[in-house]
């Protein structure tokens, strides 16, 4: 299980419209604190709990080398997305394996989804993909290309953003070159934080 997150020095993601978390490899241990956070205090506001969370859409996006990777984290993501169901929350995972290899173990001994099941989710929105019996989880061949991606999850924001990155340096410029272009170009902003490797 992880917990989380500790104190830190990024604002409070759960008082953003939207919300993007970027995880390369085991940079998602950063994402999955902050994710599970605001998905307990989204569930806690729906229950009548607490302060009225802003956040509207959640997103997650995690690169990795095999889709048998995501069986780390099923359970939590599971858990994300009932709490964020349960308060009305958009919530999509978006996952991009780098390495397709038919000989991957999981760790209960199944079998990694396949290059076949790979082309064939990556062609459905994440909404219309269910794997690991998560609803919102699509999985890709390949690397994001950022330009899009990150445009196309902003996009219908009506109030400010927030991105969270967490992974190799090559990953946090990328996203936050994209960040800064978007941010240029927007009455919008976009809050940025970039977590690094310790």
């Amino acid at each position: 299980m992880i917990n989380g997150p500790y104190s830190a020095s990024h604002t409070e993601f759960a008082y953003f419209d939207t919300v993007l978390l970027v995880a390369g490899a085991t940079g998602v241990t950063f994402a999955m604190s902050v994710l599970l956070d605001v998905a307990h205090r989204a569930a806690s506001v729906a229950e009548g709990n607490g302060k009225p969370l802003l956040v509207r859409k959640v997103t997650l996006v995690w690169i990795v080398r095999n889709s048998a990777w995501v069986e780390w984290i099923t359970e939590e993501l599971q858990m994300a997305a009932r709490d964020f169901g349960m308060a009305g929350i958009l919530f999509q995972i978006q996952v991009f394996v780098t390495k397709i290899d038919d000989s991957d173990v999981t760790l209960t001994n199944s079998p990694p989804l396949s290059p076949q099941i790979l082309r064939k989710d990556a062609e459905k929105t994440p909404q219309q993909t269910k794997n690991h019996d998560i609803l919102g989880l699509g999985i890709e061949p390949g690397r994001p290309v950022w330009d899009n991606l990150v445009s196309d999850v902003l996009s219908g924001a009506q109030g400010e953003s927030a991105v969270g990155v967490c992974g190799p340096l090559s990953l946090s410029i990328e996203v936050r070159r994209k960040v800064v272009a978007l941010n240029r170009n927007s009455n919008r902003r976009i809050y940025l934080h970039v977590e690094s490797f310790s």
